[in-house]
């Protein structure tokens, strides 16, 4: 690698709008992976770390691709309703302009509820697949320009939380089309897209009925542990002495007594 020589990249038969994204993403690659001080890089063609923190909120660089792309993939397994909100007039005025996108979800812990999938079938000039995979898990976001790929891979799931407040990390990449990175994750992506279900009607009324039942279990298994936690606390000597008398005082018909509890006397040592 220290031996290879970057600039065989420019010398290549391309045209004029694929050199300039050439020259800059040269730049950005020595900047970002050898040497900081070396050259002048394009900030949104180098490597960066994403983490909401001030200067690098990852919803506003996610609307910055979304706005600049011509086409987009989100492979993401947690989706929320009020990011949908957020998304809807970013999506609608990418319809306008004919720019197509793809979002590929999962039910992976029952996490996304049935809302989210309507809102999401109704969203314009986007397809919606379901991942039909154990443990789906992905939280990645693809936008497609003109000769080259931005990719943004990490923790932020498609949710409020995730790309406006949570401290996250997410890397954001670029890469020509013929870039490894991008023929690794576009691979990856297009085998669960092609084996995903698709989002339609019948799906989610399925769901809802999968989810609702989830949601009965979950709270039977929460108020379980919660006697099972109770069940955990044992009464101490002079209780159960007190219990005893209880129960003996009940077996003779008695309905009330009087407990009282001697103070208990402390050494200073």
């Amino acid at each position: 690698m220290a031996n290879f020589n970057y600039s065989q990249l420019l010398n290549r038969n391309i045209n004029s709008q694929e050199e300039k994204v050439v020259n800059e993403l040269y730049g950005s690659l020595i900047n970002g992976y050898m040497s900081q001080n070396t050259v002048v890089n394009n900030d949104q063609l180098g490597p960066r770390l994403l983490n909401n923190q001030e200067g690098s909120l990852i919803w506003e660089q996610i609307k910055h691709e979304l706005l600049t792309c011509d086409s987009y993939t989100f492979s993401v397994a947690f989706i929320t309703d009020p990011m949908i909100s957020n998304l809807k007039p970013i999506f609608k005025e990418l319809s306008q302009k004919g720019v197509c996108g793809r979002i590929l979800t999962s039910t992976y812990l029952y996490f996304n509820r049935p809302v989210v999938f309507q809102e999401l079938s109704k969203l314009p000039n986007v397809e919606v697949k379901i991942a039909d995979v154990d443990g789906f898990h992905q939280k990645g976001y693809i936008f497609q320009h003109q000769g080259y790929q931005t990719i943004i891979i990490g923790s932020a799931n498609l949710t409020t939380n995730a790309l406006m407040r949570n401290y996250e990390w997410s890397l954001q990449i670029n890469s020509l089309d013929d870039g490894d990175i991008v023929d690794q994750v576009s691979s990856n992506v297009e085998s669960e897209w092609n084996n995903a279900k698709n989002l339609n009607h019948e799906w989610i009324v399925n769901y809802e009925v999968i989810y609702k039942k989830n949601q009965n279990h979950s709270i039977l298994t929460s108020d379980l542990n919660q006697v099972k936690n109770d069940d955990a606390i044992k009464p101490n000597q002079m209780q159960k002495d007190a219990i005893k008398q209880l129960h003996l005082l009940r077996k003779q018909g008695k309905k009330e007594a009087w407990l009282f509890q001697q103070p208990v006397q402390e050494k200073l040592i």
